[in-house]
C-alpha cells in the first residue's frame, strides 16, 4: 500500500510536470521548459526505482510471486479506467476471440494429423465414421498437449508475443521459401529437391539462432525469416543442379 501511494504521488507530479512543460512550450519559455524536463526526468527515475524495488520484492523467496508485468498493462488499464459494463463486455470479447483462434488451430492440427500421418501410414481402410471419431480423439490429444505447453511456457521471456514470434521465426521463413520456390521457380520440378533444400535451410536457421544466443554475433530474431526463405531458394537451386533429374523425380 505504501508503494502504491508513493507511485500514485509520483504519477501526479509527473502529470503536473507535463502540463508545465506544455504551457512553457506554448509561450516558448526555454528556461521553464528545461526546468520542467529536468523535473520530469527526476520523477521518472524515482518511478523506475520504485517499480524495480517492488518487482524485486515480488520475486523474493518469501513472496515467490510473478514480477513480469509486461502482459498486464492492457488489462490493468481496462480494469482501472473503463466503465464496469464495458469491462465485462471487453473481457468476454477477448475470451471469445481467443477461443475461436484456439479452436481453429487445434482443428487444423487434428486435420493435418489425420490426413498427413494417419491416412498415409495406416494400412487399414477406415470408414468415414471411424475417421471422424479418430479426428475427435486427435483434437482432444492436441488440446491436452496445448494445455500442458501453456502451463510451462506462460512466463517465457519478457513478453508472450515476443516469445511466440521468436519461436515462429525459426520456421516461418522456411515455409515461405517453399512457397516462393513453388510459385517463382518453375524449373524446379522435384519435391525431393525442395524438401532437402528446406531441411538444409532449417539447419542454417537453427545454427544462426544458436550462435546469436551464445553471443557469437548479435542479430535480431526477425532476420531469421529472410534467412530461412532465401536459404530454401538457394539450396533448392543448388540441389536442382547437383542431383540428377531421374533421381530427383523418383
Amino acid at each position: 500500500m505504501i508503494a502504491t501511494a508513493q507511485y500514485e504521488s509520483i504519477t501526479e507530479l509527473k502529470q503536473k510536470a507535463v502540463v508545465d512543460y506544455s504551457a512553457a512550450s506554448d509561450i516558448n519559455d526555454r528556461t521553464a521548459k528545461a526546468a520542467s524536463m529536468n523535473t520530469l526526468e527526476g520523477l521518472q527515475k524515482k518511478s523506475d526505482s520504485l517499480r524495480k524495488s517492488v518487482k524485486g520484492w515480488l520475486a523474493s523467496k518469501e513472496v515467490g510471486g510473478d514480477n513480469n508485468d509486461t502482459n498486464y498493462i492492457f488489462l490493468r488499464f481496462v480494469v482501472d479506467n473503463l466503465p464496469v459494463g464495458l469491462v465485462g463486455l471487453l473481457i468476454a470479447i477477448i475470451f471469445l476471440a481467443s477461443w475461436g483462434s484456439i479452436a481453429a488451430a487445434i482443428n487444423s492440427l487434428a486435420s493435418c494429423t489425420m490426413i498427413d500421418f494417419h491416412r498415409r501410414f495406416t494400412k487399414k481402410k477406415d470408414t468415414e465414421e471411424t475417421e471422424y471419431k479418430l479426428s475427435k480423439k486427435y483434437t482432444l490429444a492436441w488440446g491436452i498437449f496445448c494445455i500442458i505447453v501453456a502451463m510451462f511456457t506462460y512466463n517465457v521471456g519478457n513478453s508472450l508475443i515476443e516469445a511466440v514470434n521468436v519461436l515462429g521465426s525459426l520456421f516461418y521463413g522456411v515455409i515461405l521459401g517453399v512457397f516462393l520456390v513453388a510459385f517463382m521457380f518453375k524449373n524446379i520440378k522435384s519435391g525431393h529437391v525442395v524438401f532437402w533444400g528446406a531441411v538444409l535451410a532449417e539447419v542454417l536457421v537453427l545454427t544462426v539462432f544458436i550462435l546469436t544466443k551464445v553471443g557469437v554475433f548479435k542479430m535480431g530474431f526477425l532476420w531469421l525469416n529472410p534467412i530461412g526463405a532465401f536459404g530454401v531458394i538457394i539450396f533448392s537451386l543448388i540441389l536442382n543442379k547437383i542431383i540428377p533429374k531421374k533421381i530427383a523425380l523418383n
